[in-house]
């Protein structure tokens, strides 16, 4: 493994290494960030770190812990405090489905949202409170889909989603001016390698010039990808939701 340089971007992930967990880890490596990520799957881990490291030439570090375990959150975000000492990008990604709707809610669905969605990010933040850089970024990802039955219901109107976007507002207010904070969705039922390209176009264009008028919003990826290109009124301060 190279040594970091003083100029590296860092980049940490919370989430298994596969499907657009994946193509967000490959994304920040070629754009030269330091990585570092956890997971329970401690071969896949090794495999991508090892991806990364020979394909990009960047610093990674994997942590083989469970994120439901707030012991190997705190070692794991003392090894990038160890090893880094900065967070520029901090991504969450948090699979939550299905969802059946707002009249179908049950309290398994919602604990899982509020642990994936709410509680970790939160207090992973919270570990890296230190760390951030100024103008850093937060991007919590959650599929907390709705299936498009007789109600019509979309991803912005299931009270999941709804809980999800409260976070946003807590982790500004915790971290202050340092960061921007995003919660992205999205409402497909599996994974393709189409929706993973969306979601890292998305989250290219939030930490760009362009995107930085933005800041706290909850966005429903496949109703806005058309978003990512939009090309005016920005000086209306025109918001996503």
């Amino acid at each position: 493994m190279r040594k970091k340089e003083e100029s590296s971007p860092v980049c940490v992930v919370l989430g298994d290494a596969r499907g657009e967990c994946f193509q967000v880890l490959d994304y920040f490596g070629s754009i030269g960030c330091s990585i570092a990520f956890m997971g329970v799957q401690k071969e896949l881990g090794l495999r991508v770190k090892g991806y990364l490291e020979e394909k990009y030439n960047v610093a990674v570090f994997f942590f083989h812990g469970d994120a439901e375990s707030e012991p190997d959150m705190e070692y794991f975000a003392g090894g990038i405090g160890g090893m880094f000492q900065r967070v520029d990008y901090f991504v969450n990604y948090a699979c939550i489905h299905p969802c059946l709707g707002k009249k179908h809610c049950c309290v398994e669905h919602m604990t899982v949202a509020l642990r994936d969605g709410v509680a970790k990010p939160f207090l992973m933040v919270k570990q890296l409170s230190d760390y951030f850089s100024e103008d850093s970024y937060i991007f919590n990802l959650a599929n907390a889909y709705c299936y498009h039955g007789p109600e019509g219901l979309r991803t912005c109107t299931c009270p999941i989603q709804k809980g999800l976007d409260s976070v946003l507002g807590s982790i500004r207010d915790y971290l202050g001016d340092r960061v921007k904070v995003y919660g992205i969705g999205h409402d497909e039922k599996e994974y393709t390698k189409e929706t993973g390209s969306k979601l890292v176009s998305m989250i290219q264009y939030l930490s760009s010039p362009e995107g930085l008028y933005m800041n706290g919003h909850m966005i429903e990826l496949d109703e806005l990808t058309s978003f990512m290109f939009y090309n005016g009124e920005k000086e209306s301060g025109k918001s996503c939701n």
